[in-house]
């Protein structure tokens, strides 16, 4: 577990407070690497209100990671906190188990 966030100034560019950004990236739902980046995750979590937010970041060293992007969640996204393997914390949903990874547009596309 990271014991440090920095923060560049983008991170506020949509009045998420850092507060806000602490809570969603230390109790998130899904975490995971950014499809054709390397060395950027996209983190999933909820704030102090219960406000689902996006959490762009790249690990710096072991123990601290760059917070660069965070927003609320846009809805291209909502399938991952659906996703069963999240790195560190599983979402914990009744019937989570049934997902499968399976990417984006087919998990939307069951949707309709």
């Amino acid at each position: 577990m990271f014991e440090t966030i920095e923060y560049n100034n983008s991170a506020f560019k949509h009045r998420i407070s850092e507060e806000d950004i602490r809570r969603a990236f230390f109790h998130y739902r899904y975490d995971g690497p950014v499809e054709g980046m390397e060395n950027k995750y996209i983190g999933i979590g909820f704030d102090r209100s219960g406000n689902l937010l996006e959490i762009m970041c790249n690990e710096i060293d072991g123990h601290t990671v760059n917070v660069f992007h965070a927003m609320p969640c846009r809805s291209i996204y909502y399938p991952l906190w659906y996703a069963k393997d999240s790195r560190f914390r599983p979402v914990g949903l009744p019937g989570a188990g049934c997902w499968k990874r399976f990417p984006v547009s087919v998990i939307l596309i069951s949707w309709n």
